[in-house]
């Protein structure tokens, strides 16, 4: 009977780890749509960013990106760019980057389905 317990014990923690992993994950990044952002809070309380603006036509354009050291190379921009454009088709946007990080990211990176969404005026440009 008491091992019976301790294994229910520890069933029940594992599963509240499980929940609370997932949890942080769906919501590592965060949008903040007053200041045209999405961002991942970092540990040393610095953060990670996607800066965009709304343009006339339905442009999205993704300015900036920045990752402070101490987050660089666990994959925090192409995350972040990748909401924004989870973000950009949902509100049925197209992408213009002028972020040097987001153009490699289009080119080299991006689904069909997000390459899709590259604005016609940027394909242009980059020729």
């Amino acid at each position: 009977m008491l091992f019976q317990n301790c294994l229910l014990l520890v069933s029940k923690a594992l599963v509240a780890k499980i929940e609370l992993i997932t949890v942080e994950m769906t919501s590592r990044i965060q949008h903040c749509a007053k200041s045209m952002q999405f961002f991942v809070n970092l540990k040393n309380g610095q953060k990670a960013v996607l800066d965009y603006k709304i343009k006339e036509g339905n442009i999205l354009d993704m300015k900036h990106t920045f990752v402070p050291p101490e987050g660089r190379g666990q994959g925090l921009a192409e995350e972040l760019v990748r909401e924004g454009f989870q973000f950009a088709k949902s509100n049925k946007f197209q992408v213009y980057p002028t972020c040097s990080y987001v153009q490699r990211y289009a080119k080299e990176i991006a689904t069909p389905e997000e390459q899709s969404l590259i604005s016609k005026m940027w394909n242009k440009a980059s020729l």
